[in-house]
């Protein structure tokens, strides 16, 4: 399994929108005062620019394909991802096991801009792919017990 995060996205607008600010910490609820039981999780909260790619086994080997996380106070509404790179075609994201390091990847889109032999200009987005900064975590965990 990997994780895909969405760090900063195109907005309706075009202009620049960071995924991770607009995450709002969940606020621990404290417990009342004469309940001093432990409380099971199922799982913990991950957040929404967190998108999970699972292992989906195809013809051609092993492939991680785009997935979305259910949220706790939200279970019909699944949580997916917002940009174009995670969402770049219809058939859905699959992308070869060995394509990711354990470093992991960082994938940017950039407009870029070119002039032909007739004097015409070309614009395109392209896509550079580098090597992550290191192993980072979803903060994901099942079977908790707060007490």
């Amino acid at each position: 399994m990997a994780w895909g995060v969405e760090r900063v996205i195109e907005s309706a607008i075009g202009a620049p929108l960071k995924r991770f600010e607009e995450q709002q910490a969940p606020t621990p609820q404290p417990l009342p005062q004469s309940q001093e039981k432990a409380v099971y999780k199922l799982a913990t909260e991950v957040p929404d620019n967190w998108v999970p790619l699972m292992p989906v086994r195809s013809n051609d080997g092993l492939r991680l394909k785009r997935a979305k996380m259910l949220k706790i106070d939200r279970p019909t509404q699944p949580v997916g991802a917002l940009g174009q790179i995670l969402n770049s075609d219809q058939e859905g994201l699959a992308i070869f096991e060995e394509e990711i390091p354990r470093e992991g990847i960082r994938v940017t889109r950039h407009y870029q801009l070119a002039r032909w032999q007739d004097g015409s200009t070309h614009l395109w987005i392209g896509r550079k792919k580098k090597i992550g900064r290191g192993e980072g975590s979803s903060g994901l965990r099942f079977d908790t017990l707060q007490q």
